[in-house]
């Protein structure tokens, strides 16, 4: 087992049978088919790329009221969804001779399963202000962030 620290937050890395399952306390992730030497500059990697763009949202907004361990916190969610799926992608492709990058992509953070991992988290830790701080990381105004939420509940609702 392998501690991997990323900020204020520690990822167990657990490599048994060519699996590495990423253990924290509320949840884990299988990534089939990997290595704790593979993986860990790909999570180290993805997990700067995102955490960095979230705190550039704070530097331009100087009145932010959000604290840098839920940007780290939001940040790991972000990476560990974006991981298994691309994980998972990639081990589909290998049927058909294609490999598939782990690396974050830029266009991954206008993408709604990321909004909705945003939303899911601050809604869930600050339900008198999840709007306000959603709003700042989203680059919306709070009306714009309700809309796209009644949007998104009828999209799951169908």
């Amino acid at each position: 087992m392998k501690k991997l620290k990323l900020d204020d937050i520690t990822l167990d890395l657990l490599e048994e049978r060519g699996d590495v399952t990423i253990i924290l306390p509320t949840r884990s992730v299988l990534l089939r088919e990997q290595s704790i030497k593979e993986i860990t500059p790909i999570i180290e990697h993805n997990y700067a790329q995102i955490v960095s763009y979230y705190r550039s949202k704070l530097v331009d907004d100087l009145n932010s009221s959000i604290d840098q361990e839920d940007i780290s916190r939001v940040s790991v969610s972000i990476l560990l969804y974006y991981l298994s799926m691309s994980n998972k992608s990639r081990i589909g492709r290998r049927k058909f001779n294609r490999d598939t990058d782990l690396h974050f992509l830029e266009g991954d953070f206008s993408l709604p399963p990321t909004y909705d991992i945003i939303i899911r988290y601050f809604r869930a830790s600050y339900p008198d202000s999840w709007e306000e701080k959603c709003a700042i990381l989203l680059r919306m105004s709070v009306e714009e962030l309700k809309n796209y939420c009644k949007e998104r509940e009828k999209y799951y609702n169908k």
